[in-house]
């Protein structure tokens, strides 16, 4: 349906070329209608995007009918301030569409509108009040413009809306007199917020026109973060150690923090950045309370470097500073003279970061094979973390509701969990105002179909169930949701691979030239499913001729993909797999310069020598081993000395080298 302009039944067109088409998180929107004080999920480029308003009917017609008195239109236009500073969106529009009915409407009831609009990045909705406001005759101020390049900088595209804006309001003003320096620094954060290099020296060029114009803090600021988007190590160092305590603030370390994170060449750079982060926080806690109120814009800044702290702390690992950064952080924003949504905003990013850094914990445990009991704790921590998310209401955001969901599919790995309570928290989620986006589907197809414990036909049929809603949600399925389908198909383990029919075969096949007629091609991980999947069912020529494909089409292969095969070759019981991985695969991988096998090669490589009973290629392969520095595992030793056992005294000498090998280890 399309929206009507706040003017009437005329078809709202925007100015900028590229906003044809009418973005859906547009706040005067005529085609939603909700409950008042309802949150409304909605979807941006395949990304959702959880908005604090619910969209309601487009303005009625202004008409002139009566005009109501100074005294009403006053404390109209007060409460529609304090409406807008508590966020509630629809409030502000109820508003405006009285006065407007009421007759006439000033000047600053458009500003109070389009400051709404320009803290949701609803530029088309901002453009066509402005085209209100030329038709009305009401006159424009200079910080109408700056709120229209606000409201552009905060959608999708910000680099590009913003510059088209400007040529539009520059064109218009002639000779800029209507744009103000405000106007130019947010041009010059935003080119300096997307964080390419390109823009830097535009930036730069703005900021040298604004100095000593506008608050010398936020120049101090964005100088500092373009120089972190430049990697300029020393020159970046030298700013902010020498940085006078008059402009030191929290925005100031909230620049440091963000700076120091994107500048990839300082040395010690995690450690700078949580430490820039902590003076942020005690600039915070160090301030008088009635000046610890943030507007927007602020904010938005805050929230982007705590995103910035927690991402170096993902990347180093360091589980225990992120705790104690949530722990600090949610300490100082307790006591902020600030709104209830904005401190759960913030309280999120606390526990969104905390939660990709146990998830990043809990892979690399996985990884290691280590038991599940060691991340018990680890799943404790996020189940409370969680809890207390839900319990705020804050995890219809898709990012966070995909981290949680990979949380609950790694505990279902570990017996604490299972991939039904996962699909619950999904519907939960769902009810509760989420609208997921591809990947989640994804995601819980993958879930679904790596589960051991469940039968090739049950996890089939799960992840046809969840691939048909992906559909009727009106998602593509991506190579991604294919992916999950070749995974289902394939069997898990032995015990599975005995019982393959050919049916499964043709289904996985049948499924491959389905995703190739709708357009859809191969990545690095199909491949790889779609290899194990055929190998698990027997069909070595296929896999092999995809195998050997890969170089064709530029896909590289890496050493999961020989660690897949080799281990997917182990199970097969007549042994001519185990054979084709120890005399091909193997001699293939070694002609590989940029793979280096590890321990989980060689227990496969070895398992296949055991499907066959060749004890010499496994005695060649532990020798190997200490030649490449890697210590063979007591699994590893116990293979090859079970292999030993019918050759008796031939081969004594091994095995006494074996046994002298284990117990110099420590392994026995």
């Amino acid at each position: 349906m399309k929206a009507r302009s706040c003017l009437g039944g005329r078809k709202a067109t925007s100015l900028l070329p590229c906003n044809r088409q009418r973005p859906s998180g547009c706040l005067l929107a005529a085609s939603r209608h909700s409950h008042l004080g309802r949150q409304s999920v909605l979807a941006r480029h395949d990304r959702t995007v959880i908005r604090p308003y619910t969209a309601v009917a487009s303005l009625a017609p202004v008409t002139e009918a009566s005009i109501a008195s100074e005294g009403g239109q006053m404390r109209r236009l007060k409460k529609m301030q304090t409406l807008l500073s508590a966020e509630n969106y629809d409030g502000v529009v109820h508003e405006f569409k009285r006065a407007a009915h009421r007759g006439n409407v000033s000047e600053d009831f458009f500003g109070v509108v389009l400051e709404a609009c320009s803290r949701l990045g609803d530029l088309e909705t901002a453009m066509r009040l402005l085209e209100t406001m030329k038709l009305k005759g009401i006159p424009l101020s200079t910080d109408v413009y700056t709120t229209l390049l606000k409201a552009a900088a905060k959608g999708p595209n910000a680099v590009e809306r913003v510059v088209r804006l400007l040529t539009i309001l520059e064109k218009e003003a002639g000779d800029g007199s209507s744009l103000t320096e405000n106007s130019y620094l947010v041009v010059a954060k935003t080119l300096l917020m997307s964080n390419e290099r390109r823009y830097v020296k535009a930036a730069l060029t703005v900021l040298e026109r604004l100095q000593g114009k506008v608050d010398s803090t936020k120049i101090l600021g964005l100088e500092i973060l373009a120089l972190g988007n430049l990697d300029e190590v020393e020159e970046l160092s030298s700013r902010i150690s020498s940085a006078p305590d008059s402009v030191i603030s929290c925005d100031f370390w909230a620049y440091c923090t963000i700076a120091l994170h994107r500048c990839t060449s300082v040395k010690d750079r995690h450690e700078k950045c949580v430490s820039a982060y902590s003076a942020l926080l005690h600039a915070i806690d160090a301030q008088a309370k009635e000046h610890t109120f943030f507007d927007p814009e602020r904010q938005d800044l805050i929230v982007m470097a705590t995103r910035a702290v927690f991402d170096s702390i993902q990347t180093e690992g360091k589980l225990a500073e992120a705790l104690t950064i949530r722990r600090q952080g949610q300490a100082v924003f307790r006591t902020m003279l600030i709104t209830q949504r904005q401190r759960d905003q913030l309280y999120k990013e606390l526990d969104s970061g905390t939660l990709r850094v146990l998830r990043a914990a809990l892979i690399e445990s996985l990884t290691r094979r280590e038991a599940a009991t060691s991340r018990r704790t680890l799943h404790q921590e996020w189940t409370t973390i969680v809890d207390n998310m839900r319990y705020r209401r804050v995890l219809q955001d898709a990012d966070a509701c995909y981290v949680v969901l990979d949380l609950h599919i790694l505990a279902s790995k570990d017996g604490l969990s299972s991939m039904e309570n996962a699909t619950q928290l999904f519907e939960d989620m769902k009810k509760e105002g989420l609208r997921p986006n591809r990947e989640i589907y994804n995601l819980l197809m993958q879930g679904w179909a790596s589960m051991e414990s469940l039968d090739s036909e049950h996890r089939l049929r799960q992840v046809l169930q969840i691939f048909e809603a992906l559909r009727r949600a009106g998602h593509i399925p991506d190579v991604g949701s294919y992916t999950a389908l070749f995974t289902a198909c394939a069997p898990l383990n032995e015990e599975m691979t005995r019982d393959v029919t050919s049916g499964q075969a043709a289904a996985v096949l049948e499924y491959e030239l389905q995703m190739l007629r709708e357009g859809v091609v191969h990545d690095a991980k199909s491949t790889h499913a779609i290899i194990d999947a055929l190998l698990g069912l027997g069909q070595y020529e296929e896999a092999t001729q995809r195998f050997v494909d890969m170089r064709l089409t530029g896909i590289p292969r890496d050493l999961e993909l020989y660690n897949t095969m080799i281990w997917r070759c182990s199970l097969e019981s007549s042994g001519r797999a185990a054979l084709f991985a120890v005399k091909d695969l193997w001699y293939t991988m070694q002609r590989e310069e940029h793979i280096t096998p590890d321990p989980r090669t060689f227990e496969g490589l070895i398992r296949c020598c055991q499907r066959q009973g060749d004890v010499v290629s496994a005695l060649r392969l532990v020798e190997d081993m200490g030649v490449r520095g890697i210590t063979p595992d007591i699994m590893i030793y116990q293979i090859v000395l079970d292999m030993m056992e019918p050759w008796g005294d031939l081969v004594a000498c091994e095995r006494t080298t074996i046994l002298k090998c284990i117990a110099q280890n420590g392994k026995v």
